[in-house]
Formats: C-alpha cells, sequence, structure tokens
C-alpha cells in the first residue's frame, strides 16, 4: 500500500479529522485566562450598579430640565394665576343696561380679562367667539379661531404681550387682543376697544 499522498482522498481525511480534533486557535491564548479572573461577581456587581446611578442621574437631569413634565414650576404659569379673570364663568361679557334696551351687540368699552383652555368649542368673548388651539411654551406663541357674528372665522398666531388688531365687522371698530399669560394648556388676556 502507497503512502497517502496530498492529491489523495485518504490525505485529505486525516487531514480534516486532525482540524475538526484539535481546539481552535482563538480559545487558546493567554488574555482567556485573565478574563476570567477579572470577571469576578463583585465586580460585575459594582459595574452594574454604577450604569444603574449613571442612567438614574442621567434620567433625572433630563426630566428637570423639561418644562412640559413640570407645570408649576413654569413663570408663565405663575403670571396667569397672578392674574385671575375678573369676567364671569363662561368668559362672557353682561351687556350694559343701554346695550340691552337699544338691542345692540354688546360693545366692548372697558378692557375685559379673559381665561381660555384648550378644547373643541368656542367661548364667548365680548362679541367674539375664541377657541384656543394650540400653545407653544417655547416660542411663546398661542393659535387661536376667532368667530365673529357675521359667522365668519380667522386663525391667527399670537404672540405673549404683543396686541392682535382686528375687525368684527368691516366697519366696526377694532378688537385689540392681547395675550398676557401663556401656561401648558390654557391662556389669559384683554380684549379692547
Amino acid at each position: 500500500m502507497s503512502a497517502p499522498t496530498q492529491s489523495s482522498t485518504a490525505y485529505r481525511r486525516r487531514l480534516i479529522s486532525a482540524k475538526l480534533e484539535e481546539p481552535p486557535s482563538w480559545h487558546v491564548s493567554p488574555l482567556s485566562s485573565i478574563s476570567a479572573s477579572l470577571a469576578s461577581p463583585k465586580l460585575i456587581a459594582s459595574v452594574a450598579g454604577l450604569a444603574s446611578i449613571s442612567a438614574l442621574s442621567v434620567f433625572l437631569f433630563l426630566f428637570h430640565h423639561d418644562a412640559s413634565t413640570s407645570p408649576s414650576a413654569s413663570p408663565l404659569l405663575i403670571q396667569a394665576e397672578e392674574t385671575r379673570n375678573l369676567v364671569p364663568a363662561g368668559g362672557e361679557q353682561v351687556p350694559t343696561s343701554e346695550a340691552r334696551s337699544a338691542g345692540q351687540n354688546p360693545v366692548v368699552s372697558a378692557p375685559l380679562e379673559f381665561k381660555l383652555k384648550r378644547s373643541r368649542t368656542f367661548e364667548k368673548i365680548g362679541p367674539v367667539r375664541v377657541r384656543l388651539l394650540r400653545v407653544n411654551l417655547r416660542r411663546r406663541t398661542c393659535d387661536l379661531i376667532m368667530q365673529f357674528s357675521t359667522h365668519r372665522s380667522i386663525q391667527r398666531r399670537l404672540q405673549l404681550n404683543k396686541p392682535l388688531e382686528v375687525r368684527p365687522e368691516p366697519r366696526a371698530q377694532p378688537l385689540q387682543i392681547t395675550v398676557s399669560s401663556i401656561a401648558r394648556d390654557s391662556i389669559a388676556g384683554v380684549v379692547a376697544n
């Protein structure tokens, strides 16, 4: 019988079985013995504790700086609480006796304070029905839809303490609407002639 050569099938079988029986080179390394000694339960527990403490501190840091999660810390909300509305419930103005006797729509002669919450319904404030769509605390703006007695409605974006003039009717005196404070889902302001 002849000796196996590299081209014979017997030589290939022996080579393959020898390679399968010997351990791979990455199993036998000097670092594996060092890493096995470093993976002690105390070390693993301390690393896990440190990771959880750092995750908790990052969460608390981000939670503290998020203005929308704590509305009581907002200076705009504090300002809103200071300016209580002097209007009866529902935001409606009580018409004077002159306006009632003349059968006219009540005219806003003195500044009329109001407070609106975000809702799907309109609230009557003087001669205008107003609905609060959205509030942006960061930009200090709010979006309002105003509906007049002629059933004409407009949508406007108001900035804090910047007046907006609108005419309820084409030949009527303009109304000046000013938002004095903005909270997370409500605003307070003044309607004046």
